[in-house]
Parts: C-alpha cells; structure tokens; sequence
C-alpha cells in the first residue's frame, strides 16, 4: 500500500465529492456545518472542513489497505462498489447522530435522519449515493495514478 497516495487520493477525491454534494443538493447538505456542530455548539466551518477531509483521507486509507490486501483492486468497479458501500453504511449511521452530536442536541442544526432524508427529503438518498459512489471512483482513479508515483 502506498500511503501517501491514498493520502493525496482521500484529498483529491473529498474535494471532488465536495463539488458534487454542493451541485447535488443545491448547496443544502452543508456537510461541513455538520461536522463542525459535532463537538461544539456553535458553528465552526473550518473544523468542519478539517474533519470532513479527514475522513476522507481515513476512507482512502480503508480503501487502499483493502486493495492492498488483496480484496478488489484500485479500478473503477470496486470504487464504485466501496463507495456505494460506504454511503449505505454511513447513510445510516446519520440516523443516529441526534444522540452523540452537540449542534444537533443544542439546535443550532436540524437532525438530518438518515440518509439525510428528514433535511433533504428522499432525493438525499440518489445524491447521497451519488455523490459517494463518485467518491469511490475518485479513490481509485487517484490511488492509481499517485501509487506508482509515490511506491
């Protein structure tokens, strides 16, 4: 596994699914709101855009060590599988932010529901999984072409 092309790869493709969350939901999901009211209740946009490309390069990292260990291969399908994945998995777990998250607990942020549903209605889901899938294949471009770069 090349660490430091799945780092740059995380960077690259968060920024890529950051364009694409904007131009999806018309600027409405604001992800970076929400994890910048995670800890804290007031409104802090750089942690959110600290933490959300963390986590991106955390997914990255997850990506490129399965791939490393031999579970897929940085190409187009298990990007887009991996990131269908992850959006179906994370999705859900944004059912459960109102329990762990101070903004929402304080309402300087309204609970989203899961897949964003309650804040966006159904169409959060299509881009959702849009936008993470695109995520997914993201990685894997990037990871390809900065891996041998960065061996």
């Amino acid at each position: 596994m090349s660490l430091p092309g799945a780092v740059i790869a995380g960077l690259a493709a968060t920024f890529v699914f950051f364009v694409l969350t904007r131009l999806f939901t018309m600027n409405l999901m604001g992800m970076e709101r929400y994890l910048g009211t995670m800890f804290t209740q007031r409104e802090s946009p750089v942690l959110g855009f600290l933490l959300l490309f963390a986590w991106g390069v955390i997914f990255s990292l997850i990506y490129a060590g399965l791939w490393s260990i031999g579970i897929g291969w940085p190409g187009y399908r298990f990007g887009l599988l991996f990131g269908i994945i992850q959006w179906l998995v994370v999705g859900s777990l944004i059912g459960a932010l109102p329990l762990v998250h101070a903004g929402i607990r304080a309402g300087v942020v309204p609970p989203p529901g899961a897949y964003m549903t309650r804040l966006l209605g159904p169409a959060a889901f299509l881009a959702g999984l849009s936008s993470h899938a695109i995520f997914g294949l993201a990685v894997a471009y990037f990871y390809q072409f900065f891996r041998t770069r960065y061996a």
